[in-house]
């Protein structure tokens, strides 16, 4: 599962690592309390004090918990997480255990981004933690914002249901072919991976160049494999809207949208097509024979 979430994850697959990632940090979990591995030889005595049915399961939910920190970078939801999710007996100790090992992982992973900085892991230290500092605006709300919120709700609401449905359609003919054999499942796998190469490779194509503006305050064309503002097929002092969303990383692309101060830095057309394309890469991705979750963070 570790090696299938990574290659699935970096092949650019419509897909989250969350689910792959809790189920590890389960087993991990599940694991320890057993005391070790005994297929591979690895015991260790002092384990065997966890070796009890309510230990196993906080160390299970602990494990999944920390999946989840690390899969989204939060603690507080890798514990909520757990609550909803994974716990069928919960008290205090508990969330102070679950909550410590987010906290763990949060700061394991905040080492490694460091040590990763430059560019010298690849992308893993370049998205570092999404965090959104509001603490210096002030937050006025009228009576026509709290309306249009919720028509937003009530739209997410209705396209959720409809996704759902189509979904569980998608899934029932997926399992028909997957029950084929294992060539069938590989051919699936591939004919998914082909689509959504070929449609974001494509797509961008679709949309004009941008010029750059000297207020987004950032290099513009981006000539990394991280970052904003993607030159793609566009001449210098130009960048594409369309291929900095859709070549990102799930960081960058959540960034990029949720930023602020930047209200031309995308075309109106250019983010209905994002949000198209990653609904219909969403209904043929999950099913396949892949390790992954369907959140997308």
């Amino acid at each position: 599962q570790i090696i299938g979430s990574i290659c699935a994850v970096s092949s650019g697959l419509d897909l989250g690592k969350e689910g792959p990632l809790v189920h590890i940090g389960a087993c991990l979990a599940n694991l320890l309390s057993q005391g070790g591995s005994g297929r591979f030889r690895l015991r260790w005595k002092w384990l065997r004090y966890f070796n009890n049915d309510r230990d196993r399961r906080d160390l299970i939910t602990c494990g999944a918990s920390s999946g989840v920190c690390a899969a989204f970078r939060s603690p507080v939801g890798g514990v909520l997480f757990a609550l909803e999710e994974v716990a069928t007996w919960w008290r205090s100790a508990l969330l102070w255990r679950t909550f410590f090992s987010t906290a763990t992982v949060v700061v394991v992973l905040r080492g490694f981004i460091e040590v990763c900085r430059g560019g010298r892991c690849g992308l893993f230290g370049a998205g570092g933690l999404i965090i959104f500092d509001v603490g210096d605006v002030t937050v006025r709300y009228r009576l026509g914002d709290l309306l249009l919120v919720t028509l937003v709700g009530v739209i997410g609401g209705v396209l959720g249901a409809l996704y759902n449905h189509v979904l569980h359609m998608v899934l029932r003919l997926y399992n028909l072919i997957n029950d084929k054999g294992r060539m069938a499942k590989l051919a699936l796998a591939l004919a998914v991976c082909v689509f959504t190469s070929a449609g974001l490779y494509v797509l961008p194509f679709a949309v004009p160049c941008t010029p750059c503006d000297p207020a987004f305050g950032a290099a513009c064309p981006a000539t990394g494999r991280s970052g904003n503002f993607k030159q793609f097929n566009c001449p210098a002092g130009q960048y594409n809207d369309l291929a900095t969303l859709l070549h990102a990383t799930n960081v960058d692309a959540t960034r990029n949208i949720f930023s602020t101060g930047t209200p031309g830095e995308f075309r109106l057309d250019s983010l209905l097509i994002f949000f198209a394309i990653y609904c219909v890469l969403g209904l043929f991705t999950f099913g396949i024979a892949v390790p992954s979750g369907l959140f997308l963070p």
